[in-house]
C-alpha cells in the first residue's frame, strides 16, 4: 500500500519537482521505507547543493561504479588530454621504462613515477580507443606507484605542470577508496603549493581539479577555484585574455550544477556576464577576436545560466557566430563554433522569447544548411533532430534531404538511422527508396549487433507513414527477437519512458493496420507489464485534464446530453480523442449504444473496430496543443498526420480538428467546436 501511494505521488507529480523524484526512487520494494518517508516529509533537507538553473541538483553522493553519459563526457575529456600530453620518454619504449623502474625499485622523482604509470597505462589499454567508452583502468602497479609517491612525499617540490598530469591519471584510473584517498592527497598538497603558482598554471590546474572533482564525485580544491574566479572577474574590465578563462568559468558553472558544488559563486555570474557581453558585443575592433571555438564555450555558459542573461543575447551570439563562419580561422575552430547551433537552439527555446523567435530560428536553420558539411555526420545529425524535436517543429526538408544525402555517401553506422527516420516523420517527409536501401544494407550488417530499442525507436517512427511494402525488408529485421529483448528490457524496469512509448506504439500501430504476420508476434503478456499499465494510467491522467475535460462538455452540450461523447484514450498514438457517433440519418446517438474501439486503458479491441450498424459512423474530436503544428508553417507535424491516420484506421470516419481555446468563462469556446462540427458533411446538430 505504501509503495503504491508513492508511485501515484510520482505520477502526480512534476518530473522536474524534487518530491516527484525522490518517490520515483524509493517506489522500488527495494529502498528503505524509512529513509522514503523522512525524505518525502522533509523534502527541504533535498535542496542542498548549488543551482544557477531554476531546477532544483541532487546532494552530494557518494562515488558509484555506473558511468552516467555526463560522467563518460568528463572522461573522455581528460583521457584525450592525458592521450595528448607530451610524454618525455627519454628515448626509452614503454617496455624499457617498465622495467627500469622495476629493477630500481622506486623513483626519486615525481616525473619519473608518472612515466612508469603512463607506460602501465599504455599496456593496459587494449584496445587504444577503450576511453571511448569510459573504460576505466585498475592494476595493481598503479595502486603501487600512487603509494609511492606519497611514502616518499615526491609532491612537496612538484610545479603545477607535473600536479596537473597527476591529475589527469584520475581520469584513466578506477577511483577506489585508495584512489580517493591520494587525491585528497593531492588536494592538501596542492593547496599549499596554490599561491605560489601564476595565472596561468592556476587556470589550468583548476580544469583538471573540476574534471576531476565531477569524475570522483568529490569537491576538490572547491574554495580555492571559487576565490580565484572571483578575483578574475573583478580584474576583469580591460582585457580578457585569449579565452581559456570563459571555458574554465563555464565547466565551473556546469559542474557546479551538476554536482551542487560552488565552484563559482552566482553573484560572480552575474558580475561577469555583463562584462563579457560589453566586452565580446560592444567593443567593434576586439569583437572579432573571439575565437570560433570559445564560442561553444559561451553559449554554453549563457544556456546554463539562461534566466541571467539579456534576451537579445540569442540575436548577438548568432551575429557573432555569422562573423565567425566568415573569418580566415581554420576549419577545425569553425567546426566548433558549428557544433554550438544545438545550443543556441535550446537558449532561444528556453527564453521564450515572444518577438524575432520565428526570425532568429529561421536564421539559425539557414546558417546550419548553409555550413552543414563542415560538421562530422554525428553532429549534423544531432543538431537536425534538435529543429524537428517535438519542442521545436521546424519542418525544413532542404535541411533534412542534404543531412540524408551526407548519410547516404559517409555512413557505415546504424546509430544515426533512429534519429533520421524521426526527423522524416516530424517533419512529415516521406523516406526514399534509396534512403530505406540503405538502411536495409545497414540492418543487414548491423542488425544483430544494434541495440533493441534502436530497432524498435526505427520501426515505430516508419510505422508513422503507415504500412507500406517498402517497409517490410526493415521491419523483418527489426522485430522478431528484438521485439521480445525490448519487451523482457521494459519489464525489468531499464530505460527512459520513451522507450516504453515506442514499444506501445508500434504494437499499436501493427494492431490497427493489421499486419498480421507482425501481430502474431506480439505477446499477450505484453499489455500486462506494470511499465505499460503505468503508460495507461497517465493517458488516464491526461484525459482528467481540465482542456479534455473541457472540449468534452463543449461536445456534450453541443450534441444535445451527457451521453452523446466519451474520451476515448488510445494508447497507439499516447493522445486522447473525444468521441462520438453518428446513425444513418447524421445524427448524435448514446454512445452507450456503441461498442468502444479502444477500452478504458487505451487498448485496441480488434473486434469493435467495425462493429456498427449499417450507414453508421465514429467520430473522433482531437485537441490541437502547440506541439501538433509546424513552427514555421500553418500545417501539421508528421507525428501529428500519423496520429490522425491511425486513428482512420481504426474506424474513426471522420477527425474534427478543435483548438485549444478552452478557458473558464470563454463564452466563444462553444461557437468554435460548434463551427468545426458543422464541417462534417451533412451533420445534423440540435438546435442551441
Amino acid at each position: 500500500m505504501f509503495y503504491s501511494a508513492l508511485r501515484y505521488l510520482y505520477r502526480i507529480g512534476s518530473r522536474h519537482n524534487y518530491v516527484g523524484n525522490t518517490a520515483k526512487r524509493f517506489a522500488e520494494p527495494s529502498r528503505c521505507c524509512a529513509c522514503a518517508v523522512t525524505q518525502l516529509q522533509n523534502p527541504q533537507k533535498m535542496c542542498r547543493g548549488w543551482s544557477l538553473e531554476r531546477n532544483i541538483v541532487r546532494t552530494k553522493r557518494p562515488y558509484s561504479t555506473k558511468i552516467t553519459q555526463a560522467d563518460l563526457h568528463f572522461i573522455r575529456t581528460l583521457q584525450r588530454s592525458f592521450e595528448k600530453n607530451q610524454w618525455d620518454l627519454e628515448g626509452r619504449s614503454v617496455a624499457e621504462i617498465i622495467r627500469d623502474y622495476e629493477n630500481e625499485g622506486s623513483a626519486d622523482s615525481l616525473d619519473g613515477v608518472l612515466r612508469y604509470m603512463w607506460a602501465v597505462c599504455c599496456l593496459l589499454k587494449e584496445p587504444p580507443t577503450s576511453h571511448l567508452n569510459g573504460h576505466l583502468l585498475q592494476d595493481e602497479r598503479l595502486s603501487s606507484a600512487l603509494q609511492t609517491i606519497l611514502n616518499k612525499g615526491l609532491m612537496k617540490e612538484s610545479n603545477p605542470k607535473t600536479l596537473s598530469r597527476l591529475l589527469l591519471f584520475g581520469g584513466i584510473i578506477r577511483p577506489t577508496s585508495e584512489v580517493l584517498h591520494f587525491y585528497a592527497e593531492v588536494e592538501k598538497c596542492s593547496s599549499q603549493l596554490w599561491p605560489q603558482w601564476d595565472l596561468y598554471s592556476k587556470t589550468h590546474f583548476s580544469f583538471w581539479c573540476i574534471y576531476l572533482s565531477a569524475i570522483h564525485k568529490q569537491k576538490y580544491f572547491e574554495e580555492e577555484i571559487r576565490y580565484f574566479l572571483k578575483n578574475i572577474v573583478s580584474e576583469l574590465m580591460e582585457e580578457p585574455d585569449d579565452g581559456i578563462f570563459l571555458r574554465l568559468f563555464e565547466v565551473a558553472v556546469r559542474v557546479s550544477h551538476e554536482q551542487g558544488g560552488k565552484w563559482v559563486d552566482v553573484k560572480d555570474v552575474t558580475l561577469c556576464l555583463p562584462k563579457l557581453e560589453l566586452w565580446y558585443f560592444y567593443n567593434e575592433n576586439i569583437a572579432v577576436q573571439l575565437k570560433p571555438n570559445f564560442i561553444f564555450a559561451y553559449v554554453q555558459l549563457c544556456f546554463k545560466v539562461q534566466h541571467l542573461v539579456s534576451k537579445d543575447i540569442s540575436r548577438k551570439i548568432l551575429k557573432i557566430l555569422q562573423k565567425s563562419l566568415l573569418s580566415d580561422e581554420p576549419e577545425e575552430e569553425k567546426i566548433k563554433a558549428l557544433e554550438s547551433v544545438q545550443w543556441i537552439l535550446k537558449l532561444i527555446s528556453f527564453q521564450k522569447l515572444k518577438e524575432h523567435y520565428m526570425q532568429y530560428v529561421t536564421e539559425l536553420a539557414e546558417l546550419f544548411k548553409k555550413h552543414a558539411s563542415l560538421l562530422p555526420l554525428k553532429q549534423q545529425v544531432a543538431i537536425l533532430s534538435s529543429f524537428a524535436s517535438k519542442k521545436m517543429c521546424y519542418s525544413d526538408h532542404e535541411m533534412l534531404l542534404k543531412v540524408v544525402e551526407n548519410f547516404m555517401a559517409n555512413s557505415h553506422d546504424i546509430g544515426e538511422v533512429r534519429h533520421l527516420v524521426d526527423a522524416h516523420l516530424q517533419m512529415d517527409c516521406k523516406p526514399s527508396i534509396a534512403f530505406l536501401t540503405k538502411i536495409s544494407d545497414l540492418m543487414q550488417n548491423q542488425g544483430e549487433n544494434a541495440a533493441s530499442f534502436q530497432l524498435i525507436s526505427i520501426a515505430c517512427h516508419l510505422m508513422g507513414h503507415g504500412y507500406q511494402e517498402d517497409f517490410s525488408g526493415i521491419l523483418d529485421c527489426c522485430l522478431g527477437s528484438n521485439l521480445m529483448k525490448e519487451i523482457d528490457s521494459v519489464n525489468e524496469g531499464k530505460g527512459h519512458v520513451d522507450r516504453m512509448r515506442h514499444l506501445v506504439k508500434l504494437c499499436g500501430r501493427l494492431e490497427v493496420a493489421k499486419i498480421d504476420k507482425y501481430v502474431k508476434q506480439i505477446p499477450p503478456t505484453l499489455y500486462k507489464l506494470h511499465s505499460i499499465q503505468d503508460q495507461a494510467d497517465c493517458l488516464n491522467e491526461i484525459c482528467q485534464k481540465l482542456g479534455f475535460q473541457g472540449l468534452l462538455a463543449a461536445v456534450r452540450m453541443i450534441l444535445g446530453g451527457p451521453h452523446t461523447a466519451r474520451i476515448m484514450p488510445v494508447l497507439a498514438i499516447s493522445y486522447p480523442v473525444v468521441e462520438f457517433c453518428l446513425n444513418e440519418f447524421n445524427e448524435p446517438v448514446d454512445v452507450k449504444q456503441v461498442p468502444r474501439a479502444f477500452d478504458q486503458t487505451g487498448l485496441l479491441k480488434m473486434e469493435n473496430m467495425s462493429a456498427l450498424p449499417e450507414g453508421w459512423s465514429r467520430v473522433a474530436v482531437w485537441l490541437l496543443r502547440h506541439y501538433h503544428v509546424c513552427f514555421n508553417k500553418p500545417d501539421l507535424n508528421g507525428e501529428t498526420k500519423a496520429a490522425l491516420l491511425y486513428l482512420k484506421l481504426a474506424g474513426y470516419n471522420h477527425t474534427v480538428v478543435v483548438k485549444d481555446l478552452w478557458r473558464k468563462g470563454n463564452s466563444s469556446y462553444h461557437s468554435h467546436v460548434r463551427s468545426e462540427l458543422n464541417k462534417i458533411h451533412g451533420i445534423r446538430l440540435p438546435r442551441s
